[in-house]
């Protein structure tokens, strides 16, 4: 009875072995590009009896049967998948070139589209710091503007309050001086007139001694005149 399950489990592993080696087989045949474009050929030509057989009613004799009657074609069968899939294989390097550069085209129009999608930025934010830039320093010229305004004004208002100190310094000094001059006059006149007085009091006191010095005086030059009288004869 052991012997019989050994035998059974050997043969169940032969054939396990057996089907994944066949497998491989068939996937290693399938991963022939050959193969497999002629397998894509000969299914897209002969749709039609793969529909028909596997979608059909009836059994398969009459399946075959029909298949074998309606579409058994060696053109179909043979000839059409097999010139296709040899011109699809001669054609599908130069399909893979054509898809690379279309590619490389794409990629290289996807990065020029993406430089000139930076180059814009950069010249919009360019712009954008440039426009700050200038805001900027129009805003400080403006200030600066005001500030300078701001500081002629209150040079003016301070020139105006010294002219109007000094237009008041020059009317108090003016009439300051107005006064004096006036005092001086009513003091020199009053020292006139004391004087003046005074010499009419002299006058009026000592009158008779300043004539009698006059008279004196007058007799002394005449008498002087006289005495340089002769000398001027003699000579």
């Amino acid at each position: 009875m052991e012997d019989l399950k050994q035998e059974t489990e050997n043969i169940k592993t032969g054939l396990s072995k057996a089907i994944s080696d066949l497998s491989d087989i068939v996937l290693d045949r399938f991963k022939n590009p050959y193969i497999t474009a002629f397998s894509i050929s000969w299914v897209a030509f002969n749709w039609k009896p793969i529909v028909f057989f596997i979608f059909s009613k009836g059994n398969i004799e009459y399946k075959i049967n029909q298949i074998t009657e309606n579409y058994s074609d060696i053109w179909h069968y043979l000839y059409y998948p097999l010139i296709s899939s040899l011109i699809f294989l001669f054609l599908v390097p130069y399909l893979n070139q054509l898809n690379e550069w279309f590619l490389r085209h794409s990629v290289r129009k996807r990065a020029d589209y993406i430089k000139s999608q930076i180059v814009d930025k950069i010249v919009r934010d360019t712009d954008i710091a440039k426009a700050l830039d200038n805001k900027e320093k129009a805003i400080r010229e403006s200030r600066e503007g005001a500030q300078y305004n701001e500081f002629v004004d209150s040079l003016k208002r301070n020139i105006s309050d010294l002219e109007q100190t000094l237009h008041s310094e020059r009317m108090y000094h003016n009439e300051a001086l107005a006064r004096r001059n006036a005092e001086t006059t009513a003091e020199i006149k009053n020292i006139d007139e004391t004087f003046e007085k005074r010499f009419l009091q002299m006058v009026e006191t000592h009158g008779d001694q300043i004539t009698s010095l006059n008279n004196e005086i007058y007799d002394l030059q005449n008498k002087l005149e006289i005495a340089q009288t002769p000398d001027r004869l003699d000579a």
